[in-house]
């Protein structure tokens, strides 16, 4: 990321810094539907498989194969249990740095390193004050 007077250079992208009106850090919310689901399914494959092992354990029931069947049932919900859970604690909340021109929005960079992301913003800003007292000056002569 290079930072001048005059432009903004982001990766392969050049933006101009005279046609960018604002920046700001914005924070890109990460979805965790997908982690969720893989927990509901998995609690409901468990309490499947734990009806199983009860019926098991009524009198005059032959258990050996329901028992077999219960635990059989409940790895591969056991599993989704797990994935979801972790999924879910392994998803975290990135920083973009977001550019406002007359053509619109745009997020130039992303990292899940706020600080860093604040830093570039602080930058481009102190650009932009520069650029405007700049251009006031020149206006006043």
């Amino acid at each position: 990321m290079l930072v001048s007077t005059v432009r903004i250079v982001a990766g392969k992208k050049t933006y101009a810094l005279s046609k960018v009106e604002a920046v700001d850090l914005g924070v890109i919310v990460p979805d965790k539907e997908s982690a969720s689901n893989l927990v509901c399914l998995g609690e409901i494959g468990l309490v499947n498989a734990a009806f199983l092992g009860l019926v098991a354990m009524l009198p005059g029931v032959d258990a050996r194969p329901l028992i077999i069947i219960a635990a059989c049932v409940g790895v591969l919900p056991l599993l989704m249990l797990i994935a979801g859970i972790q999924r879910g604690a392994c998803v975290t909340e990135k920083y973009a740095v977001r550019i406002r021109s007359s053509s619109g929005e745009t997020k130039i960079l992303e990292s899940m390193d706020r600080g860093r992301i604040q830093e570039i913003v602080n930058t481009i800003d102190e650009a932009l004050v520069h650029l405007r007292l700049s251009r006031e000056q020149s206006a006043s002569l």
